[in-house]
């Protein structure tokens, strides 16, 4: 081990032991169960809003059978507003096959966790070195920059390889004797000083021997060589209402964004054309050719144009609010159904429609 290794896991671990750091009730847990859920929850969602999902989740779900044995609909609605909802839908997945392969525990090796559905190798390792000690390195985004900076390291992020060779990195520095302090350690340095954009470098305890600091190269550390661009998606959205207490929603099923949650009745165009900015008589006369009801129909109102950014789509939706004179003789297809309007908060909804909802229907949870 170099000189610059060392001091880095003795800096750490000693910075890390001196301070409260961030009070959160998955800290220092050693239930795999509460781990694994924390770990999945804070993939892609910022630690203060996952604190309140991690919470109703163990309420809901509080071990591995109660999550195996739970409607789809009930784990939506527990999920709704994280959003990946493929990581729900994969827990449950993985939870069955807990009880099946493993008579209903976690295994302890990083091999053993990564055949359970929807854990990687960073929540392998974090289960394997949170909850039963062993010496298996965590990386993720703030590995990455935490390494990359300390060692003037650039070799790109974005590469085949570059989890194996942070990992390689992490490997040489991991405290053996106590890996979940230092795998926490490094994860914590990483969101609390040696951030993305503007790294508090002054109070790090890092400074001495971080050679990005002596470059002063942070900003452009950690390196990716390549941008992945974003989608446009338009959606128009169809909030057919009859007698003032029903309308018609319907579940996504395709694997795609949103799976298992519900809409209203959607179309989804190449472009929303600019007639919509209009709010005139032509874009109801659009829209009635437009839309494919045999129904009669009075559209009452056309929201603006509203966004959602996803990772790699950006979403610009719609809401046309129609009044259906009558109940239809048929849906368009096997997946809608018609609920009354109070009971909406009963269906787990993309945030982007909830957001509309709530504002429309005055609806809240």
């Amino acid at each position: 081990m170099s000189a610059a290794e060392e001091f880095f896991t003795t800096d750490l671990l000693g910075w890390y032991h001196s301070r409260p750091g961030r009070a959160m009730p998955w800290k220092k847990e050693k239930d795999a169960y509460k781990v694994w859920v924390s770990e999945i929850i804070l993939q892609q969602t910022r630690v203060v809003q996952g604190l309140n999902y991690y919470n109703r989740f163990i309420a809901n779900f509080p071990d591995i059978r109660s999550l195996a044995t739970a409607a789809e609909d009930q784990l939506m609605q527990v999920w709704q507003g994280l959003g990946y909802y493929s990581r729900a839908r994969n827990m449950k997945i993985a939870a069955n096959q807990l009880i099946e392969k493993f008579n209903g525990s976690f295994p302890e090796t990083k091999e053993e966790l990564l055949q359970l559905k929807g854990i990687g190798p960073y929540t392998a390792a974090a289960i394997a070195s949170f909850a039963f000690s062993k010496p298996e390195p965590v990386v993720d985004g703030n590995v990455y920059r935490v390494l990359s900076r300390y060692f003037n390291d650039n070799h790109p992020i974005d590469h085949s390889n570059s989890y194996k060779h942070y990992l390689n990195r992490a490997k040489k520095l991991i405290e053996k004797k106590d890996p979940a302090s230092f795998n926490q350690a490094i994860m914590d340095l990483g969101a609390e000083l040696c951030h993305p954009k503007n790294p508090t470098c002054d109070i790090c305890p890092l400074l001495a021997h971080c050679r990005s600091n002596q470059m002063k190269n942070q900003d452009t550390l950690p390196f990716k060589s390549n941008k992945i661009k974003s989608r446009d998606r338009f959606f128009l959205f169809l909030f057919y209402v009859l007698d003032d207490e029903y309308c018609i929603i319907e579940k996504r099923v395709k694997k795609d964004i949103w799976e298992g949650l519900y809409q209203f009745p959607m179309i989804e165009m190449e472009v929303f054309p600019a007639i919509f900015k209009q709010q005139d008589g032509n874009v109801i006369s659009y829209l009635q050719e437009l839309l494919p009801e045999t129904e009669p129909m009075a559209i009452k109102n056309i929201s603006n144009v509203l966004t959602q950014k996803l990772t790699h789509q950006n979403i610009f939706a719609i809401f046309v609010e129609t009044e259906i004179m009558q109940r239809p003789g048929r849906l368009a297809n096997e997946n809608q159904i018609i609920v009354p309007l109070q009971g909406l908060n009963n269906y787990a909804f993309p945030v982007l429609i909830k957001n509309w909802i709530s504002k429309v229907l005055k609806y809240n949870d």
